[in-house]
């Protein structure tokens, strides 16, 4: 029979455990702070964000304030007044940062939800990295570096920016771990654990999978190696052990995968539009968001210290490449050295008869295979020598999936590994050190170099703190004007290029008409009212409840006559349409096959090209009492050479053009029946170019 302890026996096992471990976490504490500033000790208002309007402000922030669901659902503050459907498939694949970042935001509002949880990816890295070298080496100090040197880099700092789930690299530390206390001493809780932590990777990120992917293959490609150089001295028995508890750990995880996979097939389809819809060509964007080895070893370009900065600023302009939300991927100079230090001296020891020395010796060139992988993956899809091009491979997986562009992301298993090996190289130089504290002072001095070597902005001069109670005069003036139910945000951009005006939001709370919605249900209205000055646009504005106009750097003597402006100033102001100014019933709609318009800044009018040799324009009804006959207007701008027919809806000839003249503008009028769609042929338009359609206008 067994007896529970009492929990006096207890107690003072787990009073040891703080007292030993609680200046550790003191310090991941500090650091948080160091990091964070104001958006911890404000965390209500501010946000750390070096540029105004990032990603979580406009994305993530914005949804937790204005749904009542972790995934969204219909919200009516976007493509105001039809509402949209903001709960996307794709977002399964984000429920592990998603949920609690929603849950944070019920009980302290989104701002501070976000930033809870950007605390929580500070301190669960460092935790988890802290936990794992601790039970690897059983030195406090080592594992204290380690988790220093993983948690607090300019990767996790430019990422705490926008992208919540790049700050949380405890999974990737936790699948390490669980792997090797597996592969040291299997089990079945240990296998399912395991597989339960690779299954987590496809509800966390939708690179995590790729990044997980890479870091267990790595493990069990080295093993398996490992295992087939020593199996004389291992014994077949441990090689089919450890196979069978993989295979249950794979198990898992794939029965973990099911609604992942049930989402993909039954919403593939829109997750594909979605995707696409924010994307260009895969190969292109994964050279562009891929790492080149530079990245890995050049420090923050907002170093503190001035000749580090100015040394890594004039390299980047003497060599553009990359993108940089994508480039701050330094590992630091005393990591890379302690690793290779780490490197030699298990190599060194890999003969010994010490157990440990052996197991060490493992772990180290376990983690040198994923670091190399992590590396490979990560690079831009080929590289050229001598004018000859190798495929890297990114390029390689390109080409079978286009699910991933940004394989700089790979730099998560990449440091996770590094730092390992550094941890036992550190570990290495401590133990050849007799005198105690001359090893304590030199802990300290390289834990205080690494921190100053791998900051990533000036602590004494902070220019990353965004404090949305103290925004734009403008947005906390409309925030104040109960009056005014919703606006229309100008320029019309589209995703995701208006990321800023949903930022704004959070601060104003007035429903807009952009959408949020990488796929905008309305964009083919939205880009008919484009043009300020285009002759429907007011009117239709109108009709939809819109009465006034939020303006972004647009000049006051570029505002058509039917607006005037109210409050603010280029940089933000608000205009109002006149009073007088008629609703219009209906629109005239440009179909897809026309590209993007493009507005003139200085008249406000919009024109915009077809991109096929058959586009056309459809009459939008917009109201019930729409009249059944309208008058749809448009102008045509053309070049010598070009000629087109206009068709409608029963295929008569409306007008027959020939363009003769530079920029040649030709209205067009014709009255047809509410719902009907005028088709343009473009007769010459694959020799000469193709005509632009302008100052779209109906009247009714």
């Amino acid at each position: 029979m067994t007896v529970k302890k009492s929990p006096k026996h207890v107690k003072p096992d787990l009073k040891r455990i703080i007292k030993r471990h609680i200046i550790p976490v003191i310090l991941f504490l500090f650091m948080s702070w160091l990091f964070m500033g104001k958006s911890l000790t404000s965390c209500q208002t501010t946000i750390i964000s070096g540029i105004p309007g990032g990603d979580h402000v406009g994305g993530i922030i914005w949804l937790l304030k204005y749904t009542p669901l972790p995934y969204g659902g219909i919200s009516q503050v976007s493509n105001f007044p039809f509402g949209e459907q903001l709960a996307q498939p794709e977002l399964i694949t984000t429920a592990v940062h998603m949920v609690p970042t929603w849950l944070a935001a019920q009980v302290v509002g989104p701002v501070c939800g976000w930033n809870l949880m950007v605390l929580a990816g500070y301190m669960l890295t460092a935790l988890s990295m802290y936990g794992f070298i601790y039970w690897l080496l059983r030195s406090r100090g080592v594992a204290t570096f380690a988790a220093l040197a993983i948690t607090f880099t300019p990767y996790h700092y430019f990422k705490s920016w926008g992208h919540l789930s790049y700050i949380h690299s405890e999974i990737f530390i936790l699948i390490l771990w669980c792997y090797l206390a597996f592969w040291k001493n299997p089990d079945l809780k240990k296998s399912i654990l395991l597989g339960f932590l690779g299954g987590l990777l496809f509800y966390s990120d939708g690179y995590f999978p790729l990044i997980g992917g890479a870091l267990v293959s790595s493990l069990v490609l080295y093993s398996a190696g490992y295992t087939l150089r020593n199996l004389d001295t291992l014994g077949r028995q441990f090689a089919i052990k450890r196979l069978r508890y993989l295979i249950i750990s794979a198990i898992v995880a794939f029965v973990m995968l099911l609604p992942v996979m049930f989402v993909q097939m039954k919403f593939g389809g829109a997750i594909k539009s979605s995707l696409s819809n924010s994307r260009s060509d895969v190969t292109k964007e994964a050279t562009t968001y891929g790492a080149r080895l530079a990245d890995y070893v050049l420090p923050s370009q907002q170093h503190p210290v001035e000749q580090v900065r100015d040394f890594v600023n004039d390299y980047r302009k003497d060599n553009p490449y990359s993108n940089q939300g994508e480039y701050h991927l330094y590992l630091g100079m005393i990591p890379i050295i302690l690793a290779l230090v780490g490197i030699v001296h298990v190599s060194r020891k890999r003969q010994t008869k010490d157990s440990q020395a052996r197991w060490l010796h493992y772990v180290a060139w376990s983690c040198a295979t994923v670091l190399l992988a992590a590396l490979l993956i990560s690079f831009i899809p080929r590289f050229t020598v001598f004018g000859f091009t190798f495929p890297l491979p990114s390029g390689v997986i390109t080409n079978l999936v286009s699910f991933w562009r940004v394989f700089a992301r790979l730099y998560l298993a990449a440091s996770v590994a590094l730092i390992t090996i550094s941890a036992i190289g550190l570990h290495y130089l401590l133990k050849n050190e007799g005198n105690q504290l001359k090893r304590r002072l030199f802990l300290t001095l390289i834990i205080i170099f690494t921190l100053i070597d791998l900051m990533p902005f000036n602590p004494f001069n902070r220019q990353d703190q965004q404090s949305l109670d103290q925004g734009n005069k403008t947005y906390l003036w409309l925030r104040d004007q109960p009056s005014i139910p919703a606006v229309a945000a100008y320029p019309v951009l589209g995703h995701p290029f208006d990321a800023p005006y949903f930022s704004d939001q959070v601060i104003h709370n007035k429903p807009l008409m952009t959408s949020h919605d990488s796929v905008d249900p309305e964009q083919l209205l939205h880009n008919s009212l484009a043009g300020l000055s285009d002759p429907q646009t007011l009117g239709v504005l109108k009709q939809l409840g819109i009465n006034h106009v939020l303006l972004y750097q647009i000049p006051e003597k570029s505002l058509p006559a039917g607006l005037k402006p109210l409050y603010g100033e280029l940089g933000a102001r608000v205009a109002q349409i006149n009073s007088d100014l008629p609703k219009l019933r209906t629109a005239l709609v440009p179909d897809a096959n026309f590209g993007r318009p493009v507005v003139d800044q200085s008249t406000q009018v919009s024109c915009r090209q077809p991109t096929a040799l058959i586009a056309s324009l459809s009459v939008r009804r917009l109201a019930p009492d729409a009249p059944e006959q309208t008058t749809a207007s448009f102008i045509l701008r053309g070049q010598p050479g070009q000629s087109l027919v206009i068709h409608d809806a029963k295929g008569n000839t409306i007008t027959q053009l020939q363009f003769t003249e530079k920029n040649q503008l030709v209205p067009v009028s014709t009255t047809s029946k509410t719902g009907d769609t005028l088709f343009i042929y473009h007769l010459s338009g694959i020799t000469y170019g193709l005509a632009d359609v302008c100052m779209l206008s109906v009247s009714n």
